[in-house]
């Protein structure tokens, strides 16, 4: 779950004087939990993963639940920039909450399974946040589609296709036609 609380303190080593003893030092009266990040370890990787993908078109989005901190999702969305678009959460809970963060770009993995649910991307949508509700069935567009009409707005989505499936997968996903 998201922590809205919880801020990194961005450990700058190089430029600093202190050592690891004085660090652990300072660090040992903040209240816990506490995030630590060595920002210029955490920039080369960042750095690295860009480098590589330098030649591609290829986009992808910061999975939240791996991220728990929002200054740390603001620094790497601003750095792997042209390729981080956005961010990937499992809720429309958490969407809300995102949005709250002043987040806009965000895809919802987990399909939304009811009335509520629905009704709260729709409004997250409705305020003119970009939201994207991933479906895997015609019982999750008709939620969304109902949502939608009532509020008389619009939900964006993304269709979850099972390419692996086969005639008696139970997965959930949507099938491919033969």
């Amino acid at each position: 779950m998201l922590s809205v609380e919880l801020e990194p303190i961005f450990w700058h080593p190089m430029s600093s004087n202190r050592n690891w003893t004085e660090w652990c030092a300072l660090l040992k009266e903040t209240e816990l939990p506490l995030l630590v990040v060595d920002l210029e370890v955490m920039k080369a990787n960042i750095k690295s993963v860009l480098d590589a993908m330098q030649s591609e078109t290829v986009a992808f989005r910061l999975f939240v639940p791996e991220l728990p901190c929002p200054a740390l999702l603001r620094l790497l969305l601003l750095e792997g920039s042209p390729h981080v678009h956005g961010l990937a959460c499992n809720t429309a809970q958490e969407a809300g909450l995102l949005t709250e963060l002043g987040f806009n770009d965000i895809l919802v993995l987990n399909p939304v399974a009811s009335r509520a649910e629905a009704h709260r991307l729709a409004t997250l949508c409705q305020q003119g946040h970009h939201i994207l509700s991933l479906v895997d069935c015609e019982e999750h567009l008709e939620l969304l589609s109902q949502a939608a009409l009532e509020l008389n707005g619009t939900i964006h989505i993304c269709i979850d296709v099972d390419i692996n499936a086969t005639s008696g997968d139970s997965s959930g996903s949507v099938q491919p036609r033969s």
